[in-house]
């Protein structure tokens, strides 16, 4: 049983019921322990970006993903210095990088300047991490893509301050990450669908809106059909569609 005190957040209860089980009857699998750890540090920042983006800030639970980030980082150099002559394996090396976007996506939310800033600097990391790797290796050129497009979002929420970028290079970010993703997962995969809705709000942004509702419907009767009506997901395309129509 779960015990966690996060309201309407299972996944969180999950994840961190996993990190027990995994501490409790695997104590020296450092491999297993990254995959819980970095689950719970998506759940958790899933679960903070939805409430931050919707006015409910978050901050105490923001000290615990950076917490999460913290262990898992160092549990990941530890699993380097134990394997100093072969090195980790890929999927560690893209869970790295994955853990600087999740605390970029976090800092976004926050929708103040340093925040902003910050989550520049995370995103930068990440895209960082993943251009170290092969880029031919399956997810590390969609990884690099996404840390970019999250680097653009960032600078053409703050370009008043600063930053450069118009409408039109985010939107030729987000194209390249549709394609990438829907090439590699096909057009039924949650994070396709996730990412095709980012994409149609980049498209009505930049005054595409013929071709964002041609998008939006396809995209709510995949998810509705592959992830069901009730699915998160499909709630937050449904929702998106509803207001460009």
């Amino acid at each position: 049983n779960c015990h966690q005190p996060y309201q309407n957040e299972p996944a969180v209860d999950m994840a961190n019921e996993f990190i027990s089980y995994v501490n409790d009857t695997h104590p020296d699998d450092q491999g297993l322990l990254v995959a819980a750890l970095k689950l719970k540090l998506g759940a958790l920042g899933e679960y903070i970006y939805r409430q931050n983006m919707s006015g409910n800030s978050q901050g105490g639970l923001k000290v615990e993903a950076t917490d999460t980030a913290n262990k898992l980082l160092s549990l990941i150099t530890q699993m380097r210095l134990d394997n100093s002559s072969r090195g980790v394996s890929l999927r560690i090396r893209q869970i790295e990088a994955f853990v600087y976007l999740d605390l970029g996506q976090i800092c976004f939310s926050e929708k103040t300047s340093d925040s902003g800033r910050e989550a520049i600097g995370h995103f930068e990391k990440c895209r960082r991490l993943f251009k170290a790797m092969d880029k031919n290796a399956p997810g590390v050129q969609q990884g690099i893509t996404c840390a970019e497009n999250s680097v653009a979002a960032t600078m053409l929420r703050y370009q008043d301050e600063g930053c450069t970028i118009t409408l039109e290079e985010k939107l030729k970010h987000s194209r390249r990450m549709y394609k990438i993703c829907t090439g590699e997962y096909g057009h039924e995969d949650a994070e396709s669908i996730k990412v095709g809705t980012n994409l149609a709000i980049d498209l009505r942004n930049a005054k595409h809106s013929v071709e964002a509702l041609r998008l939006l419907p396809q995209l709510v009767s995949t998810s509705k059909r592959v992830h069901g009506a009730d699915h998160s997901l499909t709630k937050r395309v449904e929702s998106t569609y509803q207001q460009y129509k």
